[in-house]
């Protein structure tokens, strides 16, 4: 006869509030100093190119707008490097780590104006900037039919 069916395994205890705290904080000082190392003037130039291209290739080729992960997954691995391996201290799992520097990239591309993002429906564009003084492309790359210029995006937030 079979008494208990269940194994019992000790669950670890959840920790402290202020363990998690100082990982949460310590997280976010890895993450800023790395997106502050990595996204410079030239590295975020390079990546709005990269990306404006790929979500240009992309709106061609599928006549839709790419997701994230579809415009990053055409860029040059060494171009995104910095998110793809979490440093050894990093407190949380390496999940957390893409995803925060992510963020970091997505918050500069939108800062320069070339990229916009909408979470609904989760799609990318590429949209010329149009603020004096702001350098561009020799080409700046457009994609047909849904491509939106700053000024017209419903997310877009006026600089000044």
């Amino acid at each position: 006869m079979i008494d208990d069916m269940t194994a019992s395994t000790p669950t670890a205890p959840a920790p402290a509030p202020q363990a998690r705290a100082v990982r949460r904080a310590q997280a976010r000082d890895l993450t800023s100093a790395t997106a502050a190392r990595w996204l410079t003037t030239e590295a975020t130039t390079q990546l709005d190119r990269a990306i404006t291209l790929s979500i240009t290739r992309y709106a061609r080729d599928h006549r839709q707008q790419p997701t994230w992960a579809d415009a990053l997954n055409a860029v040059d691995p060494t171009l995104r490097e910095p998110m793809t391996t979490a440093p050894a201290d990093w407190p949380l799992p390496a999940a957390v780590w893409r995803r925060e520097l992510r963020l970091q990239l997505m918050g500069q591309l939108k800062r320069t104006r070339w990229i916009t993002y909408t979470a609904t429906p989760d799609h990318c564009t590429s949209a010329p900037r149009d603020a004096p003084g702001s350098p561009r492309p020799e080409q700046p790359p457009t994609t047909t039919g849904s491509a939106t210029t700053p000024s017209r995006h419903p997310h877009h937030r006026p600089q000044g």
